[in-house]
């Protein structure tokens, strides 16, 4: 028995080392578009022409070949014919293995020299993957720590809320219209990374792959490696996604929503199985947990499908209730959000956009021909979404955009498949186009950000087919304009974001905040920070968002307004402290010139020379008595036994004195003034444009003040206030009626983040004025306080 069962162990080795150098000494995988040579021991050797690798667009879901898997080819043009050899009889195994033998040692041989046994073949396409991977991880994460690098409102909002993930308090809520799904869905990685303002970028950036990962796959499904390796490669290197992949802000999911269910959906048009339809669905309906933007990626996919199957690629009409129905069951949650805050949602997103608006088809023309110019002339103007009025991609890029949307249009082949591709790319504008109230608005990088991916799929497809026609003419031109052309978009690229972009950000986004801390946190933990003032450059710095990414934020303090910084108020400043100010002026403001011998001003530049801000370690006087300068009001000097008061910002007051500037707006058809204490956001007609998106903010002003006067009596029997970001708060309402004043006042406490206020009167009042007071309640003393009004309705 041992002869018989050496021998089968001796066959088993032989037929494993030839499986083995099978594996090794194959050049590569049979890819869409060659004429590859399939070989297999068992089966006869045959030349295999492109046209039975194709699964042809225009028959959908058709039974793949026998010989290998279908693909789809991207060909605008008809493909060369190749000559197809006849069968041959079946080779037995021997005779392959020695064949493959011998060319084998004839290789090995030429090659003696350098002692190798195996031949080369260099993929330029897997060469050309590979450094787009790269340059893709070098785009996104260099200098991260230095580029866009003033925290700023949004990235506040995204901080606060995956604090309150990691915490465990569950927050489930909209926050200027941020929702929560993407707080939830960073919020591992930031609890491992930390929380600071870098941390949130990488997370962002972390996202971005993802992104373009589906686009890959989508380009791959579509076309196969070379189209995905383009697709990547433009994806991976454009401004627009760049630029919101390093952003750190929360509209990075939207593209990742919409590319996501174009490959789901792709994915189960080619095998049919169920599960890739119900994954669709249950991505587009993510949307509705991210921005406004996105509540329309499951409507828009869904129409998709209902045109593919108009076109007949998709076979069964039942598909288009299940997507529907997978969608609905996922925004249930969304449901119950809005039935318990109705202004949460796109009612009033769409419609204040269009309201009082005259001349509709007009304007709609003009928003429709203002968002086609965004690829080709004006993009967005706002500095933090886009170079300002640059055009959303480079102008290379555009004319493959042309080129890549004309041919799935017009290619016969293609024409079944592109409502895959171009119905959502054109209504996933919609939201950026809704604002016929407010053209200027259009483009929005922002808000059209869903489109991006597809974009890019456009312009590798016009890229690539391209590259296909000339290669049928001569294919190592081809190769070569190829390279430059993608040098060339790249370059315009980086020249787009780290140069136009960066200059455009405020103050040449030099980190004066970021210098702040950093110099804050090297002072020894008993020094107290003083900023005075805020803003200088720009609107930046602004001290808030310095002090919240401090490791303790209770030791910087403000004197703000500037006005505030008096000699008086230094005596009352315990010491050790560093004030900081302005880099306009060796001192703080007029005021303190009387006891300049407090300050020794440093100024601080960076390592490029800009300036940044002055400091100074106030000296001289230990205790508030020993001040030696002659105050123009009466100070009273605290007892030796009372802590020196600590500088804190103005307190609420009964009555506090209004901005004098103003404006008129129309409720209910009466024309009424309006005053409001000073304002850093917003504007007053903000708060009465029937938008949950638009808003007032207060610039440190608590309690924050509306004065309402009407020009004849209006009736009145509810007043609704829309807030954002209070939960301990009072309101006072002081109504002036033909019977009298009337006084309101209701306390709330741990409300929702976003509260709705309702003002009820036991019956209709005939009110000539209003005066609102919003009082954020049990605020520390060194915190500065913005309170948020949304919307103000006065019913009848």
């Amino acid at each position: 028995m041992t002869g018989p069962s050496n021998a089968n162990l001796h066959q088993l080795l032989a037929r494993v080392r030839t499986l083995v150098l099978s594996l090794v000494r194959r050049h590569r995988r049979p890819t869409f578009g060659d004429t590859s040579l399939i070989i297999n021991d068992a089966e006869p050797v045959q030349l295999v022409p492109r046209s039975q690798l194709v699964m042809p667009l225009d028959e959908p879901n058709p039974a793949p070949p026998q010989t290998t898997t279908g693909v789809v080819v991207p060909s605008a043009a008809p493909l060369p014919a190749v000559s197809v050899a006849p069968p041959t009889p079946a080779v037995p195994s021997a005779s392959v293995s020695a064949l493959r033998s011998a060319t084998m040692n004839r290789v090995a041989s030429s090659f003696s020299g350098l002692r190798l046994s195996i031949p080369l073949v260099l993929d330029w396409w897997v060469i050309g993957f590979w450094l787009s991977i790269v340059l893709v991880l070098v785009l996104r994460f260099y200098r991260i720590d230095s580029i866009q690098s003033e925290m700023y409102g949004d990235i506040e909002i995204v901080q606060t809320y995956v604090i309150n993930v990691i915490k465990g308090q569950w927050p489930w809520y909209f926050n200027l219209s941020s929702g929560p799904l993407y707080h939830y869905m960073i919020a591992p990685v930031l609890m491992w990374l930390g929380t600071g303002y870098d941390q949130i970028k990488v997370a962002s950036i972390l996202v971005s792959l993802l992104i373009l990962g589906m686009t890959y796959g989508v380009a791959r499904r579509l076309g196969g490696r070379e189209l995905a390796m383009i697709a990547l490669f433009i994806a991976g290197t454009g401004s627009w996604l760049l630029l919101f992949s390093r952003l750190g802000n929360s509209q990075i999911f939207v593209p990742l929503v919409t590319v996501g269910s174009l490959l789901a959906m792709l994915y189960y048009l080619q095998t049919q199985r169920i599960g890739w339809l119900y994954a669709s669905a249950v991505i587009a309906a993510m949307g509705l947990y991210s921005y406004p933007q996105s509540f329309v990626v499951a409507p828009v996919m869904w129409l998709t499908l209902v045109v593919l199957w108009r076109t007949g690629v998709v076979k069964h009409r039942n598909d288009l209730f299940i997507f529907a129905t997978a969608a609905l069951i996922c925004a249930l949650p969304f449901a119950w959000m809005y039935i318990d805050n109705p202004e949460l949602a796109a009612g009033s997103y769409v419609t204040e956009k269009i309201e009082d608006v005259d001349n509709i088809a007009g304007r709609l023309f003009e928003v429709i021909w203002r968002g086609a110019l965004a690829y080709f002339a004006t993009g967005d103007i706002v500095f933090r979404n886009n170079p300002a009025g640059v055009p959303h991609i480079d102008m290379v890029s555009s004319v493959f955009f042309v080129i890549g949307l004309i041919v799935w249009i017009r290619d016969p082949k293609l024409r079944p498949w592109s409502p895959l591709l171009i119905v959502p790319f054109v209504l996933l504008h919609v939201p950026s186009l809704l604002v016929l109230r407010y053209p200027d608005q259009v483009p929005s990088a922002s808000r059209s950000i869903g489109a991006a991916p597809y974009v890019y799929i456009f312009v590798a497809y016009g890229l690539y087919t391209s590259y296909q026609w000339l290669s049928q003419r001569t294919r190592g031109v081809a190769g070569v304009l190829l390279a430059v052309v993608l040098a060339v978009s790249v370059q315009q690229n980086i020249d787009r974001y780290f140069v136009r972009y960066v200059d455009g950000l405020p103050y040449r986004d030099v980190p004066v905040g970021r210098e702040i801390v950093r110099f804050a946190e090297m002072l020894s933990p008993q020094t107290t920070v003083y900023v005075v003032g805020c803003c200088w450059r720009d609107g930046t710095p602004e001290p808030f968002f310095s002090q919240i990414q401090m490791q303790q934020p209770e030791r910087l303090k403000r004197f703000d307004p500037v006005e505030t910084l008096t000699c008086e108020a230094l005596q009352n400043v315990p010491r050790p402290a560093v004030l900081i100010w302005s880099l306009d002026s060796a001192l703080p403001n007029a005021q303190v010139e009387s006891c300049a011998d407090e300050f020794r001003p440093v100024l601080h530049a960076n390592r490029d020379g800009v300036p940044l801000f002055y400091s100074s370690a106030l000296t001289g006087y230990e205790t508030p008595s020993d001040i030696t300068f002659k105050p123009e009001v009466e100070v009273v000097e605290p007892t030796t036994n009372e802590e020196p008061p600590e500088v804190i910002e103005v307190q609420p007051t009964a009555t506090p004195v209004l901005d004098p500037v103003g404006e008129s707006v129309m409720i209910a058809g009466v024309t009424t003034d309006v005053l409001v204490s000073p304002i850093d956001a917003g504007s007053i007609a903000d708060l009465f444009d029937n938008s949950y998106d638009t808003l007032l903010r207060g610039a440190n002003q608590n309690p924050m003040v509306v004065s309402l006067t009407m020009s004849q009596p209006l009736s009145l029997s509810q007043m609704v206030m829309e807030l954002a970001g209070m939960s301990n708060f009072r309101v006072d309402v002081e109504l002036t009626t033909p019977d009298g004043p009337v006084t309101l006042t209701e306390e709330f406490t741990n409300s929702v983040s976003d509260p709705t206020v309702r003002i009820d009167l036991s019956s209709a009042q005939e009110i000539s004025a209003m005066k609102i007071m919003i009082t954020e309640l049990n605020v520390p003393s060194d915190v500065r306080v913005f309170i948020h009004i949304r919307e103000i309705s006065l019913l009848n």
